[in-house]
């Protein structure tokens, strides 16, 4: 069937086979490349697909994303921490660093594919740090802006003036124009330095946040009362992120892995329409728990009012469990 409908896929898959002979790794392969083709042909122009794997498989199921997906559509290896931990104990001595990370593979179907800027909070002393300066009316800021093009950014004609006697002396010119220039120094947000390039203040209550690379330390694993004692559950919050990033309310996100529920609770939160897949019957009651929690539907004690009754939950919430 995959010679059929993807015959890279299946030349790649049967190079693994025959030169490592992993039977495992080949039928792991299979399985999911049968599976991420449909999700190919499901994805809209505009969507993202994002692949959580460990590190046992994670570069063979890299390779095969490139194949399905091309590897131009790649857009992110995001190295997630989901623990921290040394070498696991024994009575041995360790032979091996600790695995304490997961990656996530991101790739897109087209090039239009949607994109929205994560940012991360900085703490008290973070801004201190970032933000060493106080103005007149109290307002914290640094002076890291820089108001000239760098030469290497090419030229500019346009943005190549004379305010103030100041010229940037390569045809880059300013990084704004002289109107916004006249404004921002009315504003007294310009420090003008003799015979130095001119600054510009960024204050501490306009930031908003550090843009988020593919380090991801600050998502710390499931904890306390978020646990459903599912083997693989990942926390909320990781996949609220992933969500935020690659979709907008109303969108609608599909797990055909969804296991306990995660990626349906971080859509659910974030106001999306979701769909979630799962081979194993049993992952239906716990699905099914926490989406009536998700969406509150709790008696006054407390309690869940559906009872993980697959009826009520389609009736309370027009959800449509099939297994």
């Amino acid at each position: 069937e995959l010679e059929r409908i993807n015959p890279k896929a299946h030349y790649y898959i049967e190079c693994v086979w025959q030169t490592l002979g992993d039977g495992a790794l080949t039928s792991f392969l299979l399985f999911m490349s049968l599976r991420l083709v449909e999700m190919k042909r499901l994805l809209k122009p505009t969507g993202n697909i994002y692949l959580h794997c460990d590190n046992h498989a994670n570069h063979y199921l890299k390779l095969l994303m490139d194949v399905i997906f091309g590897s131009k559509n790649f857009r992110d290896e995001i190295v997630w921490k989901r623990v921290t931990s040394q070498a696991k104990g024994s009575q041995h001595e360790s032979r091996s660093f600790g695995r304490n990370c997961d990656y996530i593979l991101h790739y897109s179907k087209t090039n239009k594919y949607t994109h929205n800027e994560i940012t991360i909070k900085l703490s008290d002393e973070e801004m201190v740090e970032k933000f060493p300066h106080i103005d007149e009316q109290g307002r914290r800021y640094n002076t890291t802006g820089q108001l000239f093009r760098y030469p290497g950014m090419g030229p500019r004609p346009n943005l190549c003036y004379t305010y103030k006697g100041v010229t940037n002396p390569h045809s880059s010119g300013w990084r704004i124009s002289l109107k916004n220039l006249k404004e921002m120094d009315k504003r007294g947000e310009i420090i003008w330095r003799k015979g130095k390039n001119p600054l510009r203040k960024k204050y501490a209550d306009e930031y908003k946040g550090k843009p988020i690379g593919c380090l991801w330390t600050d998502i710390p694993n499931v904890t306390g009362g978020e646990g459903t004692g599912y083997p693989t559950q990942k926390p909320v919050a990781l996949y609220e992120r992933i969500v935020k990033a690659s979709s907008n309310e109303g969108n609608i996100v599909l797990d055909p892995f969804c296991g306990c529920a995660t990626t349906l609770v971080a859509a659910e939160n974030l106001g999306r329409q979701w769909i979630g897949i799962d081979i194993h019957p049993e992952t239906r009651i716990i699905v099914a728990n926490r989406i009536a929690k998700a969406c509150n539907l709790s008696s006054p004690d407390g309690s869940v009012k559906a009872q993980l009754d697959h009826l009520d939950i389609e009736r309370d919430l027009n959800i449509h469990i099939f297994y």
